[in-house]
């Protein structure tokens, strides 16, 4: 499981939905954090999601979970995450 948190890490929902994925153990979970302050350039260049969401410029926090090359819609809440998890 892939999981793309998208957001600026000093804000609050932000650190609630880090904390939550940290939370949890998910087995080969793969996690990329797209922060405005810090965006991850050189990973956008190999990851077609990742520079989309670096293009689109929106940075309300949330989370992408992704599969087998597919990725969810955006999950803003922490109980809808909480619930994308539990299916784990």
């Amino acid at each position: 499981m892939q999981l793309i948190v998208v957001g600026d890490r000093k804000e609050v929902k932000t650190q609630e939905l880090l904390e939550r994925i940290y939370a949890r153990w998910i087995p080969n979970r793969l996690l990329v954090h797209v922060d405005p302050q810090a965006l991850p350039k050189k990973l956008a260049d190999g990851n077609e999601v990742v520079k989309a969401l670096i293009a689109g410029g929106d940075w309300t926090p949330s989370v992408r979970v992704c599969e087998a090359g597919v990725c969810g819609m955006p999950i803003e809440s922490v109980e809808e995450l909480e619930k994308e998890l539990a299916r784990v």
